[in-house]
């Protein structure tokens, strides 16, 4: 998965969030959503945004298949992160099989979306600051 979401980022075991809009005077984060509350419109926020992601699983897949795997990943999405799907975002997520095994897709979509979680906050702790922009591993050292 490729995270550049407008929506703030939560590790979704325990619900803690671990990137969005950082207040670099108060060396704290901040809420999106309460954001977009309190000024009552989105504005001021990158319209370049996107989450991408894929599922490759070694099951037998279809189209149909595939499609509904990839729309019970996207509860991986809103798991992690928050707002999600909106018209600041692109968020796209594609599957493939390999077509080797029988496979229970109820079963491999529930886990899909476990995965996607656990991919987005992958990619959270193991990114890098860049152009300004503070990293996880930086603001943890900064708190």
């Amino acid at each position: 998965v490729a995270v550049n979401s407008f929506g703030d980022i939560y590790e979704y075991r325990d619900n803690r969030q671990i990137a969005g809009v950082y207040d670099y005077e108060k060396k704290k984060m901040l809420n999106t959503y309460e954001i977009m509350k309190n000024q009552g419109r989105v504005s001021g926020f990158s319209m370049k945004n996107t989450t991408i992601g894929v599922i490759a699983t070694n099951a037998i897949l279809d189209k149909s298949q595939a499609n509904k795997i990839s729309q019970m990943a996207h509860n991986g999405f809103a798991r992690s992160i928050n707002p999600i799907h909106t018209m600041l975002d692109g968020d796209t997520i594609f599957t493939m099989g390999t077509n080797r095994i029988e496979a229970d897709i109820n079963l491999v979509g529930t886990m899909a979306a476990e995965v996607m979680s656990q991919a987005i906050s992958n990619g959270i702790f193991h990114a890098e600051s860049s152009r300004g922009l503070l990293s996880f591993q930086d603001v943890c050292q900064i708190s």
